[in-house]
């Protein structure tokens, strides 16, 4: 199982959040550092409690939950 490393941007309801990634590349040409960032749609199924915005989360991937949701926390 692939585990990433995130931060919250974003509450969208009670059992999903929206969590931020960023990694730095170097272009391969220029060999400037740049750094990309992605969003995902987690699944939270312990209610939100602890979590806030701005806090650093850990989640895996796990079998098609909905249309864009394929994220659990860990």
């Amino acid at each position: 199982m692939k585990k990433i490393n995130g931060i919250v941007t974003n509450i969208i309801d009670q059992k999903t959040i929206k969590v931020q990634t960023t990694s730095r590349k170097k272009h391969p040409l220029y060999h400037k550092l740049f750094t990309k960032t992605k969003n995902y749609l987690v699944e939270c199924q312990n209610g939100k409690q602890d979590i806030t915005i701005g806090s650093k989360v850990i989640f895996v991937n796990c079998h098609p939950l909905s249309k864009n949701k394929k994220w659990k926390l860990i």
